[in-house]
């Protein structure tokens, strides 16, 4: 950690948090839990019901990319 002795935020050598990236940053894990937790209680009151629509959406979020890089890869070949 590094801490800011002596040093007024005006000076040169302060160094400051960058507020808006940190808070995107903590938010990710905090995200990570909570769609952990809201899958485990959909899963346990609705079962494998319950993932088939979250499977699709990642499947046609995936599909996007893929296909891109087929039509790279199949131009390049060409």
């Amino acid at each position: 950690m590094y801490w800011n002795r002596g040093v007024t935020p005006t000076d040169a050598g302060y160094v400051g948090a960058d507020l808006r990236r940190l808070g995107l940053l903590a938010s990710l894990p905090g995200m990570f839990l909570a769609g952990g937790l809201a899958g485990a209680i959909a899963f346990k009151q609705l079962g494998f019901v319950a993932t088939v629509p979250l499977a699709a959406l990642l499947l046609v979020l995936a599909a996007v990319p893929v296909t891109d890089d087929l039509r790279g890869y199949l131009r390049r070949v060409r």
